[in-house]
């Protein structure tokens, strides 16, 4: 929930001119049970909004770019002429944790567009428009020790993301000002940054013990986020000290260390 307020000195203003957002939502999907402990899902859903915020002087400018990565905020301008449509569909095999191992394999399409009722032709991205996402996951148990009350597990995960939705940036208007971006606002999120690549992998250690009454379990789990060490963007600005536009990025690659023990 996003509350607004904006004070204006011109009283010839109108601010209460905004309705709730009205929309119409379908969904369709199938499952498929393959076998005791594998499934085959299939999903689509179809969204239509109404009274969708967007700028009067400048449609391109919407309330459904709320809460992207880069900052937005509302404008005095806003009325509620906006139509969106939103749809994808997802598609994902699974095999449930069973003879010691378990993964899933799911890519999802997402499209997402935005328009003003006075200009029907003219559609913009929105910032949540990324495509494509594909994500890989799972992992395998080892049984270890003479009554095998130990365990030695490793889990993966794998997800290959189209990059972010992000206004264009004016080069020329950027490099006159002083250590600012300025953006094309005109243009909705047209540019699409290089796909994000994340890959993770877990090994954890499980060691149970029982002295007399006393029993035990030890946990060990070593983490790596990202251990491809991929340069994932997330945004753009115009830097300044090299005279043109740069990545914002993600953390490298990143060690976690834990440990757990339970009596």
């Amino acid at each position: 929930m996003m509350l607004y307020t904006y004070n204006h000195s011109d009283p010839s203003r109108n601010y209460n001119r905004l309705f709730g957002v009205k929309s119409i939502n379908t969904n369709l999907g199938y499952l498929f049970i393959l076998a005791e402990d594998w499934r085959l899902k299939i999903d689509g859903y179809l969204q239509y909004y109404r009274n969708v915020p967007v700028d009067s002087l400048n449609p391109a400018h919407s309330f459904m770019n709320y809460g992207g990565v880069e900052d937005w905020r509302p404008s005095p301008n806003m009325n509620s002429d906006g139509r969106a449509l939103n749809f994808g569909g997802e598609i994902s095999v699974e095999k449930f944790f069973s003879k010691g191992y378990y993964f899933n394999v799911a890519a999802s399409y997402v499209n997402v567009a935005y328009w003003s009722q006075n200009s029907p032709n003219t559609r913009y991205r929105s910032a949540f428009d990324n495509t494509w996402v594909i994500h890989l996951f799972g992992g395998k148990e080892f049984r270890i020790g003479k009554k095998r009350q130990n365990r030695f597990s490793i889990n993966a995960k794998i997800a290959f993301v189209e990059g972010q939705r992000v206004r264009p940036i004016l080069e020329a208007e950027s490099a006159n000002s002083l250590y600012f971006t300025i953006y094309d606002d005109t243009q909705g999120y047209r540019t699409q940054l290089p796909f994000n690549l994340r890959s993770d992998i877990k090994f954890t250690f499980l060691f149970n013990t029982s002295k007399q009454k006393l029993k035990l379990s030890h946990r060990l789990n070593i983490e790596v986020i990202n251990v491809s060490n991929y340069n994932n963007i997330y945004g753009h600005y115009y830097n300044h000290s090299i005279g043109r536009p740069a990545y914002y990025y993600n953390y490298p690659i990143l060690p976690n260390i834990g440990y757990n023990l339970r009596f």
